[in-house]
């Protein structure tokens, strides 16, 4: 769902692993981009930087820095799951009226707008009727519940993950469990001690999200990765999430969710051979 860099210190391992998985899988990874694998915003927050801290001779790291921009370029937008799960980074746009729209896009995109922009800037906002500047970012659009609905009714998409936010407990409902955001790296901000999230689609497209608690260290790659909570999509709304219970005793529903949490693990290790190349649409 993109912004694969300015997200710790390990950017560019990030992006060359990724890379790495996306040729030895080409059908079944799939690489969309975020705001953040925008040139003018990568330099400013951290990216362009760490390269030049890795690579001693100056003028090889900005030649790689601009090389792993002009990759950037070239990722897709948007992907569609199975015909019925918009993905992106951002969000809706009131220029998206099919997704014929976002076919149309020739990549690669150096400076997007309108539409392209929309759909790596966006952000969903309780209160808001249709759409309205996007004061906080100072581009793009809010897009408001009623909204949602009707635009992915008229798309022929019944759910839209995205990601661009950091919420607290690394995913969080929009719109009665139409829009769901994640934010999978932990511990974002010093300040902001933000559990990640992981969301795993099922082939009956139910969907489960993991938890990922935040460790008691400092820096992100030191996080505990443990599976704190598994919750799905029940009569087409997601339960919020619950609160880890102090006493070391296992209740009925711990009990119930370790049970869940190993059909979840048994269910990720078919995903390669269940996800087959017609169930993304790459063309986006």
């Amino acid at each position: 769902l993109g912004d694969y860099v300015d997200r710790g210190s390990h950017s560019v391992e990030v992006v060359c692993v990724l890379a790495a998985l996306k040729l030895l899988w080409p059908g079944n990874v799939h690489l969309l981009r975020g705001n953040h694998e925008l040139a003018h915003i990568n330099k400013e927050y951290g990216f362009r930087d760490e390269i030049r801290s890795k690579w001693i001779d100056p003028s090889d790291a900005e030649r790689i820095y601009r090389k792993f921009n002009e990759a950037f370029s070239f990722f897709p937008l948007a992907a569609v799951i199975a015909g019925k799960i918009l993905c992106m980074h951002g969000g809706l746009s009131p220029l998206l009226d099919s997704l014929e729209d976002i076919r149309m896009f020739r990549r690669p995109i150096v400076q997007p707008k309108g539409l392209a922009q929309d759909l790596m800037w966006a952000d969903p906002m309780h209160g808001v009727f249709g759409f309205k500047p996007n004061s906080l970012r100072a581009c793009s659009v809010n897009f408001g519940e009623a909204d949602v609905r009707a635009r992915l009714r008229k798309l022929g998409m019944s759910k839209m993950i995205r990601a661009h936010q950091v919420v607290q407990h690394g995913w969080e409902a929009f719109a009665d469990g139409a829009v769901i955001t994640v934010f999978s790296a932990c511990r974002y901000q010093d300040d902001l001690c933000n559990y990640g999230a992981v969301i795993d689609i099922k082939k009956n497209l139910g969907i489960g999200i993991i938890m990922i608690k935040p460790s008691d260290f400092d820096e992100n790659m030191q996080n505990d990765p443990l599976t704190v909570d598994v919750n799905s999509v029940l009569g087409g709304k997601i339960k919020s999430p619950k609160k880890e219970s102090s006493s070391p005793a296992k209740s009925k529903d711990s009990k119930k969710k370790d049970k869940n949490e190993k059909t979840l693990r048994s269910d990720r290790g078919k995903t390669a051979e269940d996800r087959d190349r017609d169930n993304v649409d790459p063309k986006l």
